[in-house]
This record gives structure tokens, C-alpha cells and sequence, in this order.
């Protein structure tokens, strides 16, 4: 499990083998109830999918596959799983540079799910990105939201999932700590709600959901970064001692984002000439030599990353995503217009899509990549059985046997 293992290549792998068997079942006659069953599955498919190509540092292909993911809730009008995508997209463009996409992706979440454990995680990825943006007093107000929303109770499908589709305590307190630890002079607030992560993270899962792979590593190279800028250089080798231990196909981009980050806090004037910041540096530089990162990540020096994943794979591997991926883009909600909208009806026959509006980010390709007259819509296998062309019929000639 991608949550628990944290090895996203070998997952993604059998995640694309189900994924297809899945398309192949879509080409067969299904009962309408059925074939909603393969479009959850779908969704929740192409969202695990997009946090394992974000593991391996493929930013734009997760969002693709997110996109993809948002296509198929978006059939559904199944909110629980649109607000998912939405949070994963939320992620996935904060670790690509990218705050201000990031809290508007979560206030879109927001909009489709207000209570419960998920809601929370979207309050606390406003707050971390609010933080990064400047604006403290709007991310502790985020941070008690996500108080709040978590002790209203909530259950839904996507929560009954668990695993990456849940959100424990521990990662709570993670996130509440990383959003303080972009805040000028909250170190010591920070350090408090990490080390107390940490340390649920370390008594094993709970009744509160699965314990996140990710999470228990960054919350520790987050505090790692919070202790050094408090001048407190001797307590950083402990927090990423069993970070630095990894073995490469656990590491991350994510992991090699934050430990890059700390890096750079090393080489500080301050700690230049320090013994121990010399010798974490180096600890650090080696690191990153060799990490489960397939995109361009570059350590620091300019050492580029090793990928994990085979070379020759991957122009296949992106092609092969960007055919499977829809025309449009699950656009956060601005005062612009309704480019981003998707124009699919739910079961119950009134349009859906455009709760999060935007501009489209990318121009649909050409008519014609996914079939004639079929602009907007998912290409494909993903397209529902109505929109596909029909087989011929083969007739039975006259006085001639049954075809």
C-alpha cells in the first residue's frame, strides 16, 4: 500500500495493470449501477495514482491524472470523492511551487465538504499555503477551522476507503505544525505540534485512521528545519536521523523537497564553519544522490537526483498518461469565467461540473486525438458507453444462417 510502504513506482505500476482491467470492464453492457461502481473506482484509481507520480517528482503528469480523477467524480456528482481531488491537487501544486493554486484548490474542497477529517486536512492545506503567501492571522484562523471541522462528525464513501483517502490525528497535528513553520516567529508553536505528530506517528496507527509514509517523514525534516532557524543546531541530527536512513526507493520528492530546504538552511553564514552542520551537509548531499525522484530534481550543487524509475520508460509513461487524461481542468474558483467547467451530466440527469471555476490552464488538443466530435469529453475508454461509437451490426443474409 502506497501509504504505508512508501515505494510509489512498483505501486503505480499494478495501479495502471487495475486501472485497464477496469477500462476493459467499461467496453462490456453494465447495468447503470454498475458502471457508477467503475467510475468511483476510476476516480479513486486516478487520485492514488496522481500521489505516486507527485512521489516521483512527475508534477504535471499528477495533475493529469488528478484531472482525470475530477472527470469521473464529476459524472457522478459525487462530492466526497471531487473534494478528494481537489486536495490532492492541492498538494500536488504547493510541493510544485505553486501557494497561491494551492489554498484555492483547498477553498474549492471546501465548498464540496465542510465537516470531518478530510475537511480538515483542506483547512490546514489553506493554512499552510495562506502561511507561505504572508498572511499568519488567516492561517491560524485555518488552523482552528480544522479543529473545529474534525470534531463534526462525517462519513462518507471516500472516507470508508481509509488509507491515503483518510486523514489521522497525527497528520493534523503535521500539517498544523508545517503551516506554523512558515510563519516568522512561530518556530517554537511549530515545534510543539510537530514533535507531537512525531511522536503519534511513532505509537503506530490508531483508531483515528492509518498513519501517512510521507507525512511521518516530512513532519520530521520540518522540524529538523524549524530547530535549526531557532539557533538550535545540536537537536536537528536526531529529527532526521531515520530520515536519512531511508532506503532510495522511499525517497521521495517531497522528502528530497524538505531535506533540499534544510540544506539550504545549513549553508547559512551562522553555521558555515559549525563541525556538525558540515558533516549533516554532507549526510544531506549524499542523500540526495540517490532518490525515488524520476522527474528533473537536482540536489544541492547542482548533483542531479538518480531516478528510480527506468529512463527508457518514461516518454511512454508520460504519453500514455496524457492520452488518458481529460481535455478540461478542474480549475480552482475565481472571478473569471467558466472555461474550466465540464459540460457531463450526473445519473441523475442535471449538469454537473464548474463547482470549482477558472480559466483553463492548457488549450483541449485538436478534434480529432480522441475521436470526431468529442472535444471536452473523456477520450477513450473513459468516455461513458453513450458517447462511444457504436459497433457495426453484422445482418444475417437472406436464408442465410444467424450471424
Amino acid at each position: 500500500m502506497l501509504f504505508r510502504s512508501g515505494e510509489p513506482f512498483p505501486l503505480f505500476q499494478r495501479m495502471r495493470r487495475v486501472r485497464a482491467s477496469v477500462h476493459r470492464a467499461l467496453d462490456l453492457r453494465l447495468w447503470p449501477r454498475d458502471e457508477s461502481g467503475l467510475y468511483f473506482l476510476l476516480g479513486l484509481l486516478n487520485s492514488l495514482m496522481a500521489v505516486a507520480a507527485s512521489d516521483l517528482g512527475f508534477a504535471v503528469a499528477a495533475e493529469k491524472l488528478a484531472q482525470a480523477g475530477w472527470a469521473y467524480a464529476t459524472i457522478l456528482d459525487h462530492q466526497p470523492l471531487m473534494a478528494q481531488v481537489q486536495t490532492e491537487l492541492a498538494t500536488i501544486t504547493y510541493w510544485s511551487g505553486r501557494p497561491d493554486e494551492s489554498r484555492r484548490h483547498a477553498e474549492c474542497g471546501l465548498d464540496l465538504l465542510g465537516r470531518g477529517p478530510n475537511a480538515a486536512q483542506m483547512h490546514l492545506h489553506r493554512a499552510r499555503a495562506t502561511a507561505r503567501l504572508g498572511d499568519v492571522t488567516a492561517a491560524r484562523r485555518a488552523i482552528a477551522a480544522a479543529a473545529e471541522a474534525r470534531d463534526r462528525d462525517h462519513h462518507d464513501e471516500v472516507l470508508e476507503v481509509a488509507g491515503e483517502f483518510g486523514f489521522s490525528l497525527a497528520s493534523q497535528h503535521y500539517l498544523a505544525g508545517a503551516a506554523l513553520a512558515e510563519a516568522p516567529g512561530a518556530e517554537r508553536d511549530a515545534a510543539a505540534e510537530l514533535e507531537l505528530a512525531i511522536a503519534m506517528y511513532d505509537l503506530g496507527p490508531g483508531s483515528d485512521g492509518d498513519h501517512s509514509f510521507g507525512c511521518a517523514a516530512r513532519a520530521r525534516t520540518t522540524l529538523a528545519a524549524t530547530r535549526l532557524r531557532d539557533g538550535q543546531l545540536d537537536a536537528v541530527t536526531p529529527a532526521i536521523a531515520p530520515v536519512l536512513a531511508l532506503p532510495r526507493a522511499q525517497r521521495i520528492d517531497s522528502i528530497a523537497a524538505g531535506l533540499t530546504h534544510l540544506h539550504g538552511e545549513l549553508t547559512r553564514p551562522q553555521y558555515r564553519d559549525a563541525a556538525g552542520a558540515r558533516d549533516l551537509t554532507e549526510q544531506i548531499r549524499l542523500f540526495l544522490r540517490e532518490t525515488a525522484v524520476g522527474g528533473s530534481q537536482a540536489g544541492p550543487g547542482g548533483a542531479q537526483a538518480g531516478p528510480a524509475v527506468p529512463a527508457g520508460l518514461r516518454p511512454a509513461w508520460m504519453a500514455w498518461m496524457a492520452r488518458r487524461a481529460p481535455t478540461a481542468r478542474p480549475g480552482p474558483r475565481s472571478a473569471g469565467g467558466s472555461a474550466g467547467r465540464l459540460p457531463w451530466r450526473s445519473g441523475s440527469g442535471r449538469r454537473t461540473g464548474g463547482l470549482c471555476r477558472g480559466p483553463a490552464r492548457a488549450a483541449p488538443p485538436a478534434a480529432g486525438a480522441g475521436g470526431p466530435g468529442l472535444a471536452g469529453r473523456p477520450r477513450g475508454n473513459a468516455a461513458p458507453a453513450r458517447w462511444r461509437r457504436s459497433r457495426p451490426v453484422r445482418r444475417r443474409p437472406p436464408g442465410g444462417p444467424r450471424l
